[in-house]
């Protein structure tokens, strides 16, 4: 017996702006899966910076990726400056707060 839902899902246009964040998420991804080199994170950060400075997950997801692979420790130094500024903001500051003590020990 095969059930039909009886509403169509919504499907959300993604813009070219919301493509582009995407894709840097998926090369962390790739990177953490070992598809891709972490030597690609330093692409991904410095696009973040540029385009999207405000998404402090991203930030925390390449952080997670340095912190275990130790690896690129200059840049990883860079990403949790960003990130420790970034918690001044109350709205997030727990939010990276509880993402920090998740990391596995450097």
């Amino acid at each position: 017996v095969a059930l039909v839902a009886g509403t169509q899902t919504i499907e959300v246009a993604a813009d070219d702006t919301a493509r582009r964040l995407h894709d840097l998420y998926a090369t962390v991804r790739d990177v953490r899966e070992g598809r891709a080199s972490v030597e690609e994170l330093a692409t991904v950060w410095r696009e973040r910076n540029a385009s999207f400075p405000s998404d402090w997950l991203l930030a925390l997801e390449i952080l997670e990726v340095l912190t275990a692979s130790q690896a690129l420790p200059d840049l990883r130094a860079e990403v949790r400056g960003a990130l420790d500024a970034r918690s001044q903001d109350p709205a997030v500051a727990p939010l990276i707060a509880d993402g920090l003590r998740l990391l596995p020990a450097a």
